[in-house]
């Protein structure tokens, strides 16, 4: 249960006694059938139980008020974080070039991206070997998405990769935009992905 739930629950059990507390003091100033009435330190300490009472439920208010944007940010926190692990997990497995990882990463990439995605980034079920080589290095990850409370968002991707051939070697800035999907679990899954330069520059074109 959570914390904000265990609150509400409290609170509603403190108003109920206040109304009970309120209903005894109520009843004893009345008096019964037979015309008895409680003391005035009996009444003073009903009354004192009742205030009490009025300010635990005030006090857990204030402090329900105060957890509500904290755990806000906290769970945006971890989505956050969730979608820039799902995101390095596209790059890193997409990004590279190297037939002895091929199968892993194939495999690997299947749990992060749909599956018309997945087979059309590896469709073969495995790498030729070749000199080439290519890996992706210095990943930086930018949630485009505002609020991440939706159940998609966009994603930007900023790394480095560098490709190899033998003793030849070059570096090439990538920039790319990821659109994701979050699945009832919580983790999510990559649906499109996209050159972010040209995307920018048709959207200049526009």
């Amino acid at each position: 249960m959570s914390s904000k739930t265990k609150i509400t629950l409290f609170s509603l059990t403190l108003v109920a006694l206040l109304v009970v507390t309120g209903v005894n003091v109520y009843s004893a100033m009345a008096g019964d059938d037979e015309g008895e009435s409680v003391s005035h330190d009996q009444m003073q300490e009903m009354m004192q139980a009742n205030q009490q009472l009025e300010n635990e439920v005030e006090r857990l208010e204030n402090e329900q008020e105060m957890e509500e944007p904290a755990a806000m940010q906290e769970r945006q926190e971890a989505l956050q974080e969730a979608l820039q692990e799902t995101a390095a997990t596209f790059v890193e497995t997409v990004y590279t070039e190297d037939a002895e990882t091929y199968e892993d990463r194939k495999d690997e990439a299947e749990t992060i991206m749909q599956d018309n995605l997945h087979g059309f980034l590896f469709s073969e079920d495995e790498q030729e070997e070749t000199e080439n080589r290519a890996i992706a290095e210095d990943a930086h990850f930018f949630a485009e998405t505002g609020e991440l409370n939706q159940s998609e968002a966009t994603i930007m991707a900023r790394f480095t990769q560098t490709y190899s051939t033998g003793s030849a070697e070059d570096s090439t800035l990538t920039f790319i935009e990821l659109d994701a999907e979050q699945q009832e679990d919580g983790s999510w899954i990559i649906q499109d992905f996209r050159d972010a330069v040209e995307s920018m520059e048709g959207e200049g074109d526009a």
